[in-house]
């Protein structure tokens, strides 16, 4: 299997070819290459898939360390733990990755691969709960004056701030609320075979209800700057505004364009605003 690397200004990623294909026109050839992550070998139908149940208690963390055995991947769980009593994870005819989403979609946890090594993280989908991104301390500032291009997507929804989390035969029933609430306004129940203990309950609970209420994508293309790095998903934003004012949100998205033979990189960053 083919590799390929790339590197921009000192930042490196790493992919395996997947496909590449040659397209020939009068006198022209055209070579298109199609690479992926290297966390896409832990997918189908580059890995194998398989079926089984764990038959002793573990924690999350420890189950999904050990759906990496034998693939040259390592683990850095970075979210919440929480204990699983046995025979509650089970699954037939997974690939790993799969196996471990079910492990972190149960507390609204997010897989960020390495960008060059066999090496995945698992991290809360939000570091803090969206009523807290005005008072938490932000990763960066970016001046709104830098965005060479803007777009703005208001998306109305209903602010809830109290939801029940429950497990089934195993599991653990709580009910979630928003810190200084009465937690009267409930999202529809949440329940998930792996939730079997109260942090995976308040975890998942805190991060669905971080989901809620009125909000807005925004969208904006910046030129990189090689002193402050590239963007991470999740990290806390404030953009500031000419007149002063300022507004805090996390990074959902980052996609990197190079025009100019290289000369020019731009981040193409998506931002999530909560307005309650």
């Amino acid at each position: 299997m083919k590799e390929v690397r790339l590197t921009i200004n000192g930042d490196v990623w790493e992919f395996f070819v997947s496909k590449i294909s040659e397209t020939e026109r009068f006198a022209n050839k055209i070579w298109t290459v199609l690479a992926y992550s290297k966390t896409k070998l832990l997918s189908s139908p580059y890995s194998v898939q398989k079926s089984h149940t764990e038959t002793s208690g573990s924690t999350a963390a420890q189950l999904a360390t050990s759906e990496l055995f034998g693939t040259g991947f390592t683990l850095n769980w970075s979210a919440p733990d929480w204990s699983i009593p046995a025979n509650v994870f089970s699954y037939s005819s997974q690939s790993p990755i799969a196996s471990i989403l079910s492990l972190t979609n149960a507390i609204g946890a997010v897989i960020q691969p390495h960008p060059a090594n066999k090496e995945l993280t698992v991290k809360p989908r939000f570091t803090h709960s969206s009523w807290n991104w005005d008072a938490a301390t932000e990763d960066r500032t970016i001046p709104r004056a830098l965005f060479s291009e803007m777009s703005e997507e208001y998306q109305p929804q209903i602010k809830y701030n109290g939801v029940y989390v429950a497990g089934q035969e195993y599991g653990a029933l709580a009910k979630v609320r928003q810190l200084g609430t009465a937690g009267d306004s409930l999202l529809p129940d949440i329940v998930d075979n792996l939730l079997t203990d109260a942090i995976a309950n308040t975890e998942r609970g805190r991060i669905e209800l971080s989901k809620s209420g009125h909000k807005e994508v925004f969208s904006g293309r910046i030129f990189y700057d090689p002193n402050e790095g590239f963007v991470d998903i999740g990290e806390l934003i404030k953009i500031l505004a000419q007149d002063g004012s300022s507004w805090k949100g996390v990074a959902t998205a980052n996609s990197i364009a190079i025009s100019k033979m290289g000369a020019v990189v731009y981040q193409n960053l998506s931002i999530l605003r909560h307005y309650e």
